[in-house]
């Protein structure tokens, strides 16, 4: 065990401590402070998770909150697009959709055009996607690119 008998050893240590006591004194009152504003964002009309979620945004570079902005986006529509598609074959008047996105190193990727019936198949892919991400450590997370590269360049492919 360690001995301090030196009254300066004994006399930093106390000062450590009150200055960390000071400190946890002041993020109390900030964290009461936070606690009103977000009593008034919500007596406001305004949604507190929201609000946290836009604080989470702004805190992200850039690049990288753009490029999983587009991710989300296209695995979203891929979700709620092929709960809604019926199999069949293309036709020239069928809808499609094309993405657009900046990746981290600022490349700028724009999918070929994605029919519904594609969109189902990107679904299910990344449903398995999804279920792996569960088993992969956190600081691999933002390496995966979406499943546009598995999208044919004939927009007229069947699905």
């Amino acid at each position: 065990m360690l001995e301090i008998s030196d009254t300066n050893s004994g006399q930093m240590i106390l000062s450590f401590v009150q200055r960390l006591e000071r400190l946890e004194e002041e993020i109390s009152g900030i964290n009461s402070d936070k606690k009103d504003i977000y009593a008034e964002l919500k007596g406001n009309g305004f949604d507190p998770k929201v609000i946290k979620r836009l604080l989470s945004y702004r805190r992200k570079d850039k690049k990288v909150a753009e490029e999983e902005d587009a991710i989300f986006d296209l695995y979203l529509h891929a979700i709620e697009t092929a709960s809604q598609a019926p199999s069949r074959t293309r036709t020239r008047d069928e809808p499609t959709m094309t993405i657009s996105y900046t990746d981290k190193d600022g490349e700028k990727i724009t999918t070929p055009p994605v029919t519904l019936d594609k969109l189902a198949e990107i679904e299910r892919k990344v449903k398995m996607d999804v279920a792996k991400a569960v088993c992969v450590p956190k600081k691999h997370l933002g390496k995966n690119k979406p499943p546009a590269a598995e999208i044919s360049d004939d927009p007229f492919a069947g699905g």
